[in-house]
């Protein structure tokens, strides 16, 4: 059985030019899409590139969790056996390179969505939006030419710095028991690597691409990110198959009966203040029995204007604050913060009155990162957050 310091010094070999590829492959989308990103200065750059390892590391040790657990339980048994590896290194080399073009293939699509491929873009495959990629395939080819170019770089690349040798290690025959305990010692601390780096930490769930979101500002984030992370995550997430755009004429019918603007002649920069109470109904406001539930929130709603008919488009807390802040309603089965669409650019109140010059906070009586609720009041301009840590 070779050591263990050897099983870790060839994982890591097999790793290190993956990282390097992807920090080529994050610099090149910047340098392509600064303007479109808003990245003007070098220290934005060196951010995004070590705020970005973050997003690698799980998304590399996600896509390769069966090609890696394959090579930490027979490589210390089979090292040496040139065939077995032979195959494994084909497999891994292809399917990272497989991973390099769709990130690749972002350099193209970015520009019409602003944001990074998700598994939604799978359906430009399979038909579910249309026949027209594998028509338009040839067109495109031409048109980014340089894609495939660096795919070949890229294979060049890996074929240089994993060769074959590597895993051409000599069997040693004194199998003893010193030796094997090792080996579950070195498969536990991988066991346990792989789960803390696929989750991107030890923070209570598991990274998604909003989070990127406390790294930089919400405009940044596809750089920050990596596209074969958005595809893994957004795996198993639905996405809004209704057209809506058919349902009303905005302009005869809701703005003529129902829409009436209240126009003020100035803005005047009072104080705004959101109390947001949970499984709280209107039976409980100005309650006429002898046990009133709400006096504080009764004593405010006499001194200013309250709707009694309104109406709820949102069924639980997590759906409850974008729909508050930023009018978005639950109109799927995810809810907004950890649906496909969670780092659109959205529009939200706390950044209309961040642009007439207020200060933002958020005030939470949950743990930091409950609901990923932290997450969305940094993608709604939010300035502070205060939770319970």
């Amino acid at each position: 059985m070779p050591t263990q310091f050897h099983i870790w010094q060839i994982f890591i070999r097999t790793f290190l030019p993956l990282i390097l590829i992807y920090t080529a492959l994050r610099i090149g989308f910047i340098a392509m899409f600064s303007s479109d990103l808003e990245i003007h200065s070098f220290k934005e750059i060196l951010n995004i590139i070590i705020s970005g390892w973050r997003f690698d590391l799980s998304a590399l040790m996600l896509a390769n969790i069966v090609l890696n657990g394959i090579y930490f339980l027979v490589f210390p048994w089979t090292a040496g056996l040139t065939a077995i590896w032979r195959v494994w290194r084909v497999l891994f080399i292809a399917w990272n390179l497989l991973f390099i073009l769709l990130n690749l293939a972002d350099f193209a699509y970015f520009p019409f969505v602003q944001k990074r491929m998700q598994m939604d873009a799978m359906q430009f495959l399979t038909g579910e939006k249309g026949s027209d990629f594998y028509r338009l395939l040839p067109e495109f080819i031409l048109q980014f030419w340089y894609i495939p170019f660096l795919v070949i770089l890229a294979y060049i690349f890996l074929n240089r710095l994993i060769p074959l040798s590597i895993f051409k290690t000599e069997i040693l025959r004194n199998k003893n028991t010193k030796s094997f305990f090792q080996y579950l010692f070195s498969l536990s601390i991988f066991g346990a690597l792989s789960i803390i780096t696929i989750r991107g930490g030890f923070q209570l769930k598991p990274i998604d691409s909003v989070n990127a979101g406390q790294m930089t500002d919400s405009r940044k984030i596809p750089a920050v990110v990596n596209t074969t992370f958005t595809l893994l995550r957004s795996k198993g997430k639905n996405n809004l198959t209704e057209d809506l755009s058919g349902k009303w004429n905005y302009e005869t019918e809701l703005q003529k009966k129902i829409i009436q603007p209240f126009k003020r002649d100035s803005f005047k920069s009072w104080n705004v203040v959101i109390l947001i109470v949970e499984s709280l109904s209107h039976k409980y406001l100005h309650n006429d029995q002898k046990w009133n539930a709400t006096p504080f929130l009764d004593s405010l709603l006499n001194e200013g204007l309250y709707m009694e008919n309104s109406y709820a488009n949102a069924k639980e807390s997590i759906q409850g604050i974008p729909a508050i802040l930023s009018s978005i309603p639950s109109w799927q089965k995810d809810p907004y913060i950890n649906s496909i669409y969670s780092t659109n650019q959205i529009s939200s109140l706390p950044n209309e009155l961040k642009n007439k010059s207020y200060t933002t906070g958020f005030f939470h009586g949950g743990q930091n990162g409950t609901m990923r609720l932290d997450l969305f009041a940094k993608m709604a301009g939010i300035e502070k957050y205060f939770g319970k840590k």
